[in-house]
């Protein structure tokens, strides 16, 4: 199990986790979540999207090497849009998937 599975499996237990890409797109308005993370293999139209709105809302955002159905049985529900909801959970994923030369799109400069 890579790094980035096991951070989304801790998020899970401890509830910080918002899934799904209506709900994130709410948790990116309402300025609760912390981090975006994709599935690799999400639908362009959907990724398109949600990039767009974490640049809007200047939230970083990660795909991962997860696929849909991997993230459905680490998670319990398939889904490809997930939103952390923790700050310093959201920390510790950017720093495992920069230790795993995974990059994130949105750099936090003004945070």
């Amino acid at each position: 199990m890579n790094k980035i599975a096991q951070d989304l499996s801790l998020c899970k237990r401890a509830g910080k986790l918002i899934l799904g890409f209506d709900v994130v797109k709410k948790s990116m308005q309402d300025g609760s979540a912390e981090l975006i993370v994709l599935a690799k293999d999400l639908s362009p139209k959907t990724r398109k999207e949600t990039i767009y709105l974490s640049e809007q809302f200047e939230i970083p955002l990660l795909t991962t090497d997860l696929t849909l159905d991997e993230l459905w049985y680490l998670l319990g529900k398939r889904v490809g849009v997930i939103s952390v909801i923790d700050y310093g959970l959201s920390e510790k994923i950017k720093k495992d998937a920069s230790t795993q030369n995974i990059t994130y799109s949105y750099e936090e400069e003004n945070r």
